[in-house]
């Protein structure tokens, strides 16, 4: 037991790094629906009301900022919509990491500044995952290139 003990603790590690970055991007749908929870349960509306509203609160969110960001070609929405996904992405990261760190690091300063990377790292992840909702044909719309019009003969 003690020889696999070390390789289990990589595993998990990695796992929940793993977790962490594909998660970044609902982040902000994932809080959203907890609001929307917690207002349900404290409005009385029990607690399968309560489920249901947060998780449609959370799926709404989603799709909403999906479909704005691939809709609306402003560039500078587009920034400020995922920017409005990866702030709250970044500050699970830093959380996670920090964590993390903790249970390793003696120094809370090197525990915060791993933290700081962390957050980084993972609110850029969902930056960029944001910018996988705008579809094809806009992207060559964008970069200069005119759509394809195959259809047309």
């Amino acid at each position: 037991m003690l020889v696999v003990a070390p390789f289990l603790c990589v595993a998990s590690v990695g796992l929940l790094c793993w977790l962490v970055f594909t998660l970044a991007i609902y982040a902000l749908p994932f809080a959203i629906g907890v609001v929307a929870f917690l207002h349900a349960i404290h409005a009385g509306g029990g607690a399968i009301g309560a489920v249901v509203t947060g998780f449609l609160a959370g799926v709404v969110t989603l799709l909403a900022g999906q479909m704005a960001f691939a809709l609306v070609a402003v560039v500078w929405f587009r920034m400020m919509l995922a920017l409005i996904f990866a702030i709250p992405a970044a500050l699970a990261g830093y959380s996670t990491t920090l964590g993390l760190a903790q249970t390793d690091l003696s120094s809370g300063i090197w525990a915060h500044l791993f933290a700081i990377t962390g957050a980084a790292l993972v609110g850029g992840t969902a930056w960029v995952r944001m910018w996988a909702f705008i579809p094809a044909d806009a992207q060559e719309q964008d970069r200069g290139r005119p759509r394809s019009h195959s259809h047309l003969g």
